[in-house]
């Protein structure tokens, strides 16, 4: 006569508890990832790359940056300039470089040129815009783009500005700049990006405002330590040298920042 199967009793109260904490456990652990609950940052950096967590810095960071304009849009005056870019953009000091003009710092820092086309819309108020002045493509560039894809995003972003604000919208570009370690391939880049934007300026009518020259870069075209505070960005005296040049040669764009 065969034995009886053993029967399996109910679970102890201790591992009943052990089971819920586990999935309470990990019903944190989800919650946080996605920033449901604090902690998430530090609980992703020990799974993610480096290259994951600053694409996902860079989307808080523009998430944030884009609150912020839609708080100030509704207040924005009439006939403000637009500076839209990256983090050049988003540290320029408008108040003390153009002291009494309405300036709208639409700077979101290591924006490419997708994120400026898939923001587009959101960054403009809802009044009409004087002019604008655009810093772009240096983390295109950086990020081993081809300069004719950076050039092709940068005409279809003016394109779309001015289907917006209006085909005669003054504009003016500025031209990227370097690092202050710059290879001799990131080099010719740069130049072959700054002969490509020029000629993008008098194709479609927009004033430029070079920035491969002295004093900003040397003869190896590596951005002057002198005037920046990192390795690429400007301080206050290099800012105040590129706001010079933008009231100089930045066209109507430039004029009317001029005091």
């Amino acid at each position: 006569m065969e034995a009886a199967p053993p029967t399996i009793g109910s679970p102890s109260p201790a591992l009943k508890l052990f089971a819920a904490a586990g999935l309470a456990l990990a019903l944190a652990v989800v919650l946080a990832w996605h920033d449901w609950l604090p902690g998430g940052y530090r609980l992703r950096s020990q799974f993610e790359s480096d290259t994951a967590r600053s694409l996902r810095a860079t989307e808080l960071h523009a998430f944030q940056r884009l609150e912020e304009f839609a708080e100030s849009n509704p207040a924005a005056p009439r006939g403000a300039t637009l500076f839209l870019g990256s983090s050049t953009i988003e540290r320029f000091p408008l108040e003390e470089c153009f002291p009494g003009k309405p300036c709208l710092d639409r700077g979101i820092n290591n924006a490419d040129l997708r994120l400026l086309h898939a923001v587009l819309a959101e960054v403009l108020p809802r009044q009409k815009l004087r002019a604008a002045v655009i810093y772009a493509g240096s983390p295109d560039l950086h990020a081993g783009r081809p300069v004719e894809e950076i050039l092709l995003g940068m005409r279809q972003l003016v394109q779309r500005l001015r289907l917006s604000e209006g085909i005669n919208l003054p504009i003016a570009l500025i031209g990227v700049m370097p690092a202050r370690e710059t290879t001799p391939e990131r080099a010719g880049e740069l130049r072959a990006l700054d002969r490509g934007l020029m000629e993008l300026t008098r194709d479609l009518n927009l004033s430029y405002v070079p920035t491969l020259r002295p004093p900003l870069v040397d003869s190896e075209l590596r951005l002057n330590a002198a005037i920046s505070i990192d390795d690429r960005h400007l301080s206050p005296a290099g800012y105040s040298i590129l706001a010079r040049w933008l009231i100089e040669e930045g066209g109507e764009a430039g004029r009317g920042l001029a005091p």
